[in-house]
């Protein structure tokens, strides 16, 4: 009797603990959909437009430091308690944002919700390993993927609806309470043996990215000197994507270095873009919270449904993948650029962006899921790389492609280097050299195709 008895606490244990993982991801994709809505009318309201990169860059950096953090206390004092610890650090640190009255105040909301933000997610990463195991863990990880389909209809239309009759500050922390419930739910019914997962960043490549961020985002200098600042940035985040990513990468060595490259350039081309939207959205088309409900949704669908299709269906030759990769660039290219040569007076402009970042999803959706399938799936011949390194490696791509992309996107459109005063401008070009920027893939897509061919 006591055995029967026993399995059925487990599953019971292990389906509870599946709900509160699929529910943190889900607000997790909320989340990201409302720094997105948020950021332009928080601008607006704290006189904050010139600091949009200090704001992004903040975000990123504390995120960076949090995720060791996570890792070295989760090992002190358990997964389940840390994630206790960390949520209520993020509920206090959105409050703060929330209450702000100047911006340095909700930056400073930002770097506590960001450290927070960090140890969770290599804890609950943790918590999935740990907590689920077989089909069960193959179903949440599945579902994960559909939870963002979810949030890419939900994300936006909270975001933009409590922003729009309640305010911005509101919709920083209306939604705490499902956080808070998720997060307890996962911590009750972790096994009482745990192990911890290792952080993909450590503490000192977490301070060479954050001085690359912070020389992006140094407020009041002009021209060369930010230009100088910027190239400095570049090098540090250069050096320590060298040190993090498979040793080979940026020579093409391998099929898989090569798609870790593919990864690079994709996340900084769609990330870079992401960052800016909604404050050229805002600032230079004059969109409502309704219209930017609708293009963030439309963008977000492009992606996650797009993105599920070739998850069902993974590109099943090389040449099915290259084909699917090489569509996908263009439609990249095509959208962004599209973007970036709309004109604002056109009443039409807001349905035409929409169009235009549906289309930008779509491309992201096209290239990201197989390519991720390239990246888990070894070579007939051994290319010197284990589970660890390549589940950490896209980990780093994708993190600090986004970080470094949007930091320098969000800064540029808020400064323009000092010397360019028309936002009008400078949202044109910064979307001209992400399109430009997305003609990156071509290459890495080449040496895969070599690659292959060798095999």
């Amino acid at each position: 009797m006591t055995g029967p008895l026993t399995s059925l606490r487990q599953r019971r244990r292990s389906w509870l603990l599946a709900s509160g993982l699929l529910v943190t991801e889900l607000v997790a994709g909320i989340q990201a959909y409302l720094s997105q809505t948020v950021l332009p009318f928080m601008a607006d309201d704290l006189a904050a437009r010139e600091e949009y990169g200090v704001v992004i860059a903040a975000g990123w950096i504390a995120t960076f430091v949090g995720m060791p953090l996570g890792v070295g206390l989760s090992r002190r004092l358990g997964v389940g308690r840390i994630l206790v610890i960390a949520t209520v650090v993020l509920i206090g640190g959105s409050i703060l944002a929330a209450l702000a009255p100047t911006l340095w105040v909700y930056i400073l909301g930002t770097i506590v919700r960001g450290v927070a933000g960090g140890s969770l997610a290599t804890v609950s990463m943790s918590a999935l390993v740990v907590g689920l195991q077989g089909r069960t863990r193959q179903l949440v990880l599945a579902g994960m993927a559909g939870m963002w389909v979810i949030a890419a209809l939900v994300g936006p239309t909270y975001a933009a609806g409590v922003t729009g009759s309640l305010g911005w500050r509101w919709a920083l922390v209306a939604y705490l309470p499902v956080v808070l419930a998720a997060r307890m739910l996962v911590a009750a019914h972790l096994p009482a043996t745990e192990t911890t997962a290792s952080a993909p960043i450590d503490f000192r490549q977490a301070l060479l990215l954050g001085l690359a961020m912070a020389a992006l985002t140094v407020p009041g200098l002009t021209g060369l000197v930010q230009l100088a600042l910027m190239a400095v940035a570049g090098v540090l985040m250069l050096v320590s994507l060298r040190a993090l990513l498979p040793v080979g990468t940026f020579g093409l060595l391998s099929r898989r270095r090569s798609a870790f490259a593919v990864l690079l350039v994709l996340c900084g081309a769609y990330f870079g873009a992401d960052a800016v939207l909604t404050p050229i959205a805002h600032d230079v088309f004059a969109m409502s919270p309704t219209q930017l409900n609708i293009l963030l949704t439309a963008g977000g669908l492009g992606w996650a449904i797009t993105g599920l299709a070739c998850g069902a269906r993974p590109a099943a030759t090389p040449g099915a993948y290259l084909r699917r990769a090489a569509t996908g660039t263009v439609l990249l290219f095509g959208g962004i650029g599209w973007l970036a040569v709309l004109d604002g007076g056109r009443a039409a402009t807001p349905w035409l962006m929409t169009i235009a970042w549906t289309i930008t999803g779509v491309g992201m959706g096209l290239v990201y899921v197989d390519t991720l399938n390239v990246i888990f799936t070894p070579p007939p011949a051994d290319d010197g790389l284990d589970d660890l390194s390549v589940s950490a490696g896209v980990v780093i791509a994708e993190s600090v492609a986004a970080a470094f992309a949007s930091t320098a996107t969000g800064s540029y459109l808020g400064q323009g280097f000092g010397i360019i005063p028309a936002i009008e401008i400078r949202a044109h070009t910064v979307l001209l050299a992400l399109a430009v920027v997305t003609l990156g893939l071509v290459a890495p897509l080449i040496a895969i195709r070599r690659q292959w061919q060798l095999d």
